[in-house]
């Protein structure tokens, strides 16, 4: 929510400069044009799936950790497996699950 906001504040910020940019942007060639109007949108969506990124990495060390702090790992170690089978076993049931 942070990072929208920011975003938000940010182009609400920019739209007082928009007709600056608009008529600099129509002064270039058309596919200079396309990155010049393109290129907020484009930072704004990097923005968003960086975030999303750093939140589903950290939100995955915390279930495997949550996995040990609540012992359900005992059984995990005690199958002949290596600890990579597991988590991929794992991951494999979550992305699953998410289709």
């Amino acid at each position: 929510m942070i990072v929208a906001g920011i975003i938000l504040f940010g182009s609400f910020v920019n739209a007082f400069r928009l007709p600056e940019l608009r008529r600099n942007a129509l002064a270039l060639d058309p596919a200079h044009r396309q990155a010049a109007i393109e290129m907020p949108y484009d930072m704004a969506a990097m923005m968003l799936i960086f975030t999303a990124f750093i939140v589903g990495f950290f939100y995955c060390l915390d279930a495997l950790y949550g996995d040990a702090a609540i012992a359900a790992s005992c059984f995990w170690k005690s199958l002949p497996v290596s600890d990579l089978t597991t988590v991929l076993s794992k991951a494999t049931i979550l992305w699953w699950s998410c289709r």
